[in-house]
């Protein structure tokens, strides 16, 4: 490769490197904190969906964040980035020029800090190559979940810091959505349809990445809920805004075809409910049940009834297919191949797992021939962790899912009533993604793992600035 071309690859991390080195001497100069660059990382994330998984021809590997990893240790651009905003924020700690927002995930936080750092040595010890130890199908993703957490609750100090960062969020939100929908009309949808591509299911879709019915999802939440509580101090045509705002929102998870977004919305729209008072909770429970519901149906039933290999199918198998075989729930078809595999391997050190090195053995399983020959991650979160933490890492994971809401449940019918909402929407983000946790693969996605950073930071980052905001009145 000529000098021209290793400097074309080295610029994405090159790039961050300056980024990161500039971030922590800005720190160590005085600055208060890393606001904006943080926000164009957000941006970044908001923006660049997950992988290129179900784009024909394509391995499901090469996406933005990945850029730069052969650069320098494995690390991608963005990581690099993302450690550089770290230490920025660890100077600034140190230097105390922001206030972090207590919380209740330490000891779990820690928990899995240390045992992906222990797992190197062993690791090493053991002759596994140090790009397979902090490789994205081990726990790298969490180790930046962690980070991201660690930053969040540090920067987010004031409430002109949570305006600009809720309505940078909805902007993106908004204009993604537009952009899913328009290419949804007139462009064929989204290119990455596993469905059409692989499944020969005759339909568009939206987005694939679950990220992107995550994130409206928790738009549409915040949106419902200034409707609700907020209709007072806005006029006519913001409400009508909203409320467009909204209905554009709900299209892009209802379009996606992603029963995980399905259920996962379905998840966050009985929690508005349960939220708010007894009249307006009603109302909503009766609509979910009334449209909601038989429309979610009608579209799954839809969209496995149009695919050309369920010619003869029954009803339940044109639902979930790769759960249903010939009417029955077995682990010998389907998704659950790939579990019970998974499982087997993880049975034989249930307590410590096999190591973040560590692979289930699925060669010779011709439903896993998707898998390449990697099998280093499997279709759960949970079990994704067990396989390389043991029980000792699904432990900590259930751990901080508690103390999280936990810390929700008690703290936000405290908070003021706009302060309350976000609070809120950040649970309900949780609750989407609480099926991906179980059937899907959250922790070897980049994106997946910083948005959940997100929405374990923004109830603690919300609920100290609004303890601030009161405190000062």
């Amino acid at each position: 490769m000529t000098w021209l071309g290793a400097a074309y690859f080295s610029a994405y991390y090159l790039l961050a490197f300056g980024f990161a080195v500039g971030l922590v001497f800005w720190a160590m100069l005085g600055a208060k904190k890393p606001f904006w660059p943080m926000m164009g990382y957000w941006l970044c994330v908001f923006y660049f969906p997950n992988a290129s998984w179900g784009i024909v021809g394509g391995d499901g590997t090469s996406n933005f964040y990945n850029r730069g990893t052969g650069t320098f240790l494995g690390f991608s651009a963005i990581n690099v980035y993302l450690f550089g905003m770290a230490a920025a924020v660890m100077v600034a700690r140190l230097l105390k020029t922001v206030q972090p927002a207590k919380h209740n995930l330490g000891v779990f936080l820690w928990g899995f800090g240390l045992i992906f750092l222990f797992n190197i040595p062993i690791g090493l010890w053991l002759d596994y190559p140090f790009l397979r130890l902090v490789g994205g199908a081990g726990l790298l993703h969490v180790l930046n979940m962690i980070l991201a957490i660690y930053i969040m609750v540090a920067i987010l100090q004031t409430e002109k810091d949570l305006e600009w960062f809720i309505n940078t969020f909805l902007f993106a939100a908004f204009t993604r959505a537009l952009w899913g929908i328009a290419r949804y009309v007139a462009l064929g949808g989204d290119p990455a349809n596993f469905y059409a591509n692989f499944q020969k299911i005759d339909v568009k879709i939206t987005f694939f990445d679950i990220n992107d019915g995550l994130i409206a999802t928790v738009a549409a939440f915040i949106l419902g809920w200034r409707l609700l509580h907020g209709a007072a101090n806005h006029s006519l045509r913001t409400r009508i805004f909203y409320g467009f705002f909204l209905m554009i929102e709900l299209f892009i998870v209802v379009f996606s075809f992603r029963r995980s977004g399905w259920l996962g919305f379905g998840l966050a729209a009985v929690l508005f409910a349960l939220v708010q008072r007894a009249g307006v909770r009603n109302l909503l429970l009766i609509g979910y049940a009334a449209a909601g519901a038989p429309l979610l149906v009608y579209q799954a039933f839809k969209r496995m009834a149009s695919s050309s290999l369920m010619a003869g199918a029954g009803f339940f198998e044109k639902l979930a297919p790769d759960i249903f075989a010939s009417g029955k729930v077995t682990a010998d078809s389907g998704r659950f191949v790939e579990l019970d595999a998974a499982w087997r391997s993880i049975s034989e050190s249930p307590v410590f797992g096999l190591g973040i090195w560590g692979e289930y053995r699925g060669f010779g399983i011709p439903e896993l021939a998707f898998h390449r020959g990697d099998y280093s991650w499997m279709h759960s979160g949970v079990l994704h962790i067990w396989l390389k933490a043991g029980f000792v890492g699904v432990t900590l994971l259930l751990g901080l899912w508690f103390c999280y809401i936990k810390f929700v449940y008690q703290h936000a019918p405290k908070a003021s009533v706009e302060y309350r909402g976000v609070m809120l929407a950040g649970l309900a983000g949780f609750l989407f993604m609480l099926p991906t946790w179980m059937v899907g693969t959250p922790v070897i996605e980049y994106r997946t793992m910083q948005l959940a950073a997100l929405l374990f930071a923004l109830p603690y980052a919300v609920y100290a600035i609004d303890q601030r905001r009161r405190l000062a009145v």
